[in-house]
C-alpha cells in the first residue's frame, strides 16, 4: 500500500494469516493489495479498501444547561468527519458544520432535574472513534 511492499511469511498449519499494519494516519482511506507469491512468481493480487477510525473530537463543553435542554460544543475533526451523540442508548447523527470554528449541538425535550451522560463520537465512513464523554444536568 503507499508504494511500500511488505514481505508476510506464510505460517506453519492450516487456518488464517494475521498482519497487523500500524503507523497509519487516523480517520483515513487506505487501500491495500494482496498478492500470493510462489516461487518468484506472484498472481494478479485482491485489494481491499479500509478506513482507519478518526481522531476524538477536542474540547467538549456545556455552554448552557436550562430545564428542558442542554447545548453542547465542540471542536470539529476536519470537514470529512461528522459525529453520532448518544445518550440513553439513542444515537444522533450530526454532520459535520461548513466553515471553520466549533460545533455547537442544542439537545432538547429533556426531563427537569436529570443528570445525563453524553457520549460523543466522531466518525469517518461509518466508523467510529473511541468517544469522549461529558456529564450535564438540567
Amino acid at each position: 500500500f503507499n508504494g511500500t511492499e511488505t514481505n508476510i511469511s506464510s505460517p506453519d498449519g492450516d487456518g488464517p494469516v494475521n498482519h497487523t499494519v500500524s503507523s497509519l494516519t487516523a480517520g483515513t482511506r487506505y487501500t491495500f493489495t494482496l498478492f500470493s507469491v510462489i516461487g518468484n512468481v506472484r498472481n494478479s493480487g485482491e485489494q481491499l479498501t479500509a478506513v482507519t477510525a478518526p481522531l476524538n473530537a477536542e474540547g467538549l463543553t456545556k455552554l448552557r444547561e436550562d430545564e428542558t435542554s442542554i447545548t453542547l460544543q465542540w471542536n470539529k475533526v476536519n470537514n470529512n468527519t461528522s459525529f453520532v451523540l448518544q445518550f440513553y442508548y439513542r444515537d444522533t447523527f450530526i454532520s459535520s458544520p461548513d466553515g471553520d470554528g466549533p460545533v455547537n449541538y442544542t439537545v432538547s425535550s429533556l426531563t427537569a432535574g436529570t443528570r445525563y451522560t453524553f457520549i460523543l463520537f466522531s466518525v469517518f465512513e461509518n466508523v467510529r472513534s473511541s468517544g469522549v464523554s461529558i456529564t450535564a444536568v438540567t
